[in-house]
């Protein structure tokens, strides 16, 4: 039998050390303060005390003295004696996070050593308020192909595992988390039936039954924990079985009475039948018109026709900080807006992408995002200063709100771990959830009861002294330095498909274009060679610096790893997959060290032109494959891949579906190493063609195979050997060519002549990687042509992405061999078509499919770069089809005025 008394109290009085008597509500009935009692009930740490809990009237009170705030989730704990502690709140969810306040108190182990039956806890009286507003995580009931996924025991049957969603909101509830955020893209017909829309529906009764009896059950049980379901919406959508019936598109990119009316039936009846619900509204990616009109007039009306008052938050995907805070702020008064923090990568505790700021100025609460941390991925990470110094960061901005994603987001529930059982990341990242919550919750706690505070929880953990907790901590926060100082000073974009610990090829290396999420000045590789080649000061961190201290850190927690692990008493599976993680980083921060010692060697030659600076590139090159050796012997037992999203073509390989893990990249790179020696070879021969060691003079850390063609192979039968010619070299963009849904892509040359029209080339391509075409325009040399490039989709539902590679029209003689992107001394340059897009020489457009035109838009884009390509770096123009639904099969097309 428990001695414990928890009094609630619909009417209390007692009296402050001023002598008052202050009245108490309890409301007895509200499910927080029911839980919270539940808990201290259990608690046999309190055994001996009589614990009152009781919700403050909204007005300030105090208790011996000291005003206590009544801010929203505030707490208060004060021991009147050995035997009797109050907890008040500010409101049912301050008292329950009082109560996990006091539970925290008395089982931490110091105060436990010290303690008797009846201790005294509380030698003084403890206030907190939460520095944010809004606190959660983000899961996914969405797949890895597909965010339009059903909700079904095939397809998420972890989603109806009621012992799972009790730890997840556990979870959610110890990390003071009052929000869960679940991405999907239309979530309403598998919870909701619709009396007005009975053509809607999904799925069967059965099922339908069994989503909202389940769903129901979920979220009675986050509302006793203060933990509000938040779904991602997607806009305009509608079920396939309502699509279907009005023959319309599942994604619709304009309104219609219909449409309204079906969105706003969806959105009321979802909060209205639901406790403790509300919605992350993306207004994007199909609506193509007056986003924040389809927030301020269908949405939100919506919400407010149920009568409640939910947190609302607005993504600032797709959609102005201005429109958002002059259209939909002065429409609903618990409206929250959301910007991603450091891109899609966690890279910086104080960087901030300036999107956040904008919005803040508009609206008083406001989201940071820790969207997909896909550099993170798929290793463990853990450094909960970083964590307390972005929080800090983002409140001293003014953000109030904070959702965080898991480490693997995609596999949901699951993370990549090889292993058996398969682990979930709700306990095997348990750390990164606790730290978050922890300093969202307050991140102005002081560092030296930080570090006893975590020294602890790690030591409970692994079954370790204090000092041995205390060098675990440092190596867990050496090792988590790796992967956002790699992406601080070598990332080339920060895209939630990249697959970061891959690696990158020599070629992305030498051009990235520039540093980014860091407020840091530094240098990228191929500046800091321009800048030393040619005398100029170097601007801040340097490469060398950067991949070294990724070197040093990861070193140095290899070092403690192995230090403590013969000494861990508890959990030894987990913490030796903390320390094969840990060697497995050092890995690859050794392969980067050494690639960028190549990629700046490589640099130096193209400055000098000395040979010497190749040979040294060589010798680090060999170096980087030997260590890349080691990262697959680490990673090949213990991941299944690199990343959960294993549908994308990832980097460094991004032409390459199955390029998902490190050893389907170390055969690459090891073929890279003998490409670069047999350019090094061609470029030490000195009786070797002067035209084809020109070539890869230009280009060395480029296969020769990629540069230079034979001509034989060029030409198809029945081509003639004179021109003049189209040529250019066909590549997919490599941050976001390769989506599951793409079908490929029809492309096309056509000449306009004396009012005639005709294609002179035409080919349909899935898959490509820098592939050179030759056409030749013979039948209308010395004449003016208007010639036209055309990119036409093949019916898929999203946009294409296509590279027109060094495309250029030449005439004179064809060499035996011939580079695309060094035209031979036998050639002359027509037209230079990328520098004609640089120079804005060209006219665009959008063909219907009926041959109709339209404007250009929908994410049709077009522009010329130097960076582009799955494995090297080609002068190219970047065109894409339309992605909005009412241009959907719509050729895009260039059009160039040339003089043949």
């Amino acid at each position: 039998m428990r001695n414990i008394a928890v009094a609630l109290a619909l009417l209390s009085g007692w009296v402050s050390a001023a002598g008052q008597t202050q009245r108490v509500i309890a409301p007895a009935s509200t499910p927080q303060v029911l839980h919270a009692a539940e808990l201290l009930a259990a608690a046999t740490e309190l055994a001996g005390a009589t614990v009152t809990l009781a919700v403050a009237e909204p007005q300030r009170w105090s208790i011996s003295g000291v005003p206590c705030p009544v801010s929203p989730e505030s707490v208060g704990l004060l021991q009147r004696d050995a035997a009797h502690i109050e907890v008040y709140g500010a409101d049912a969810a301050g008292v329950l996070y009082g109560a996990l306040a006091l539970l925290e108190r008395a089982r931490e182990p110091a105060r436990r050593r010290r303690s008797g039956t009846a201790p005294v806890l509380l030698p003084e009286p403890v206030q907190e308020t939460p520095a944010f507003r809004l606190r959660g995580h983000a899961m996914a009931v969405v797949s890895a192909t597909s965010y339009d996924q059903p909700i079904t025991r095939a397809t998420a049957p972890w989603f109806y595992d009621m012992n799972y969603w009790l730890r997840e909101l556990d979870l959610c509830r110890d990390c003071r988390f009052n929000a869960l955020y679940i991405w999907s893209k239309h979530p309403f017909p598998y919870f909701l039936r619709l009396p007005s829309f009975p053509e809607s529906q999904d799925l069967s009764d059965a099922q339908l039954d069994e989503n909202i009896a389940m769903f129901k059950w979920i979220t009675t049980e986050a509302e006793k924990r203060n933990v509000t379901i938040m779904f991602v919406i997607y806009n305009i959508f509608v079920s396939h079985s309502f699509a279907e019936a009005h023959e319309i598109p599942v994604a619709n990119a304009f309104w219609s009475p219909l449409l309204v009316d079906y969105t706003q039936e969806c959105v009321s009846q979802f909060v209205a039948q639901y406790p403790n619900v509300s919605l992350v509204i993306c207004a994007g990616e199909a609506l193509a018109e007056r986003k924040p009109q389809w927030v301020s007039e269908v949405i939100l009306p919506a919400v407010m026709r149920t009568g409640k008052r939910p947190p609302i938050v607005v993504r600032g995907w797709q959609m102005s900080a201005r429109d958002v805070a002059e259209v939909i702020l002065p429409v609903y008064d618990n409206l929250y807006t959301e910007s991603k923090y450091n891109g899609e990568l966690l890279t910086s505790p104080r960087y901030m992408e300036p999107a956040n700021e904008v919005y803040i100025a508009h609206s008083p609460l406001h989201i940071v995002n820790m969207h997909l941390v896909s550099n993170l991925n798929p290793f463990r990470w853990f450094d909960p200063y970083f964590i307390r110094e972005c929080m800090k960061f983002c409140h001293d901005k003014g953000a109030r709100g904070l959702e965080v994603f898991p480490l693997e987001f995609w596999a949901w529930p699951h993370t990549m771990d090889r292993c058996e059982p398969g682990l979930v990341s709700l306990e095997r990242d348990r750390l990164w959830y606790e730290a978050w919550g922890r300093y969202s919750w307050n991140p102005d706690r002081e560092l030296n009861v930080e570090d006893v505070y975590w020294w602890e929880r790690l030591g409970g953990d692994f079954g370790l002294t204090r000092d041995d907790a205390s060098k675990l901590l440092s190596a867990m926060r050496h090792y988590s330095a790796v992967m956002p100082a790699n992406n601080r000073f070598f990332s080339a974009h920060g895209g939630n498909g990249a697959a970061h610990t891959l690696g990158q090829t020599l070629p992305q290396l030498m051009h990235q274009s520039a540093r980014h999420f860091t407020p840091e000045r530094g240098e990228t590789v191929r500046s800091f060679v321009a800048r030393v080649a040619h005398g100029t000061p170097t601007v801040g961190e340097g490469p060398k610096e950067g991949a070294r201290f990724m070197a040093a850190e990861s070193a140095a927690a290899v070092r403690l790893f192995d230090e403590i692990m013969p000494r861990a008493r508890a959990n030894r599976d987990e913490l030796e997959r903390w320390r094969n993680d840990a060697r497995a980083i050092h890995a690859f921060a050794l392969h980067t060290y050494a690639k960028v010692e190549a990629a700046m060697e490589t640099l130096m030659y193209r400055e000098s032109g000395r040979l010497l600076h190749l040979r040294e590139a060589e010798a680090a090159l060999t170096r980087s494959v030997e260590a890349y050796r080691d990262l697959c012997r680490l990673t090949e037992p213990a991941y299944l891949a690199a990343t959960g999203l294993r549908w994308y073509r990832h980097k460094p390989y991004s032409t390459v579906l199955s390029v998902d893990h490190w050893t389907d990249v170390l055969p690459r790179f090891e073929r890279e190493l003998a490409d670069f020696r047999a350019n090094l070879a061609v470029l030490e021969n000195v009786n070797a063609d002067p035209y084809e060691r020109s070539v890869i003079a230009w280009r060395p850390e480029t296969p020769s195979r990629l540069l230079l063609y034979d001509k034989d192979a060029l030409l198809p039968d029945g081509l003639l050997e004179h021109g003049p010619w189209l040529m250019f070299e066909l590549g997919f963009e490599q941050e976001s060519q390769g989506y599951w849904w793409a079908d490929g892509i029809n492309l096309a040359a056509e000449v306009i002549c004396d009012g005639s029209r005709e294609r002179a080339y035409q080919e349909s391509i899935q898959t490509i990687e820098w592939t050179p075409r030759l056409v030749s325009l013979s039948r209308w040399a010395g004449r003016r042509i208007a010639l036209r490039l055309i990119v036409e989709p093949r019916g898929s539902h999203e946009s294409e992405h296509i590279l027109w590679g060094s495309a250029r029209v030449l005439s004179g003689q064809l060499p035996r061999r011939l580079s695309m992107v060094a035209p031979p001394p036998t050639m002359e340059v027509v037209a230079d078509l990328v520098r004609c897009v640089d120079q804005r020489r060209y006219r665009r457009g959008l063909v219907s499919p009926n041959g109709q035109m339209k404007p250009w838009g929908g994410w049709a884009r077009v522009h010329a770069g130097t960076q582009w390509g799955g494995s090297d770096a080609r002068p190219a123009i970047f065109m894409s089809t339309p992605y909005q639904p009412q241009v959907l099969g719509h050729a895009a097309f260039l059009e160039f005025d040339i003089q043949l």
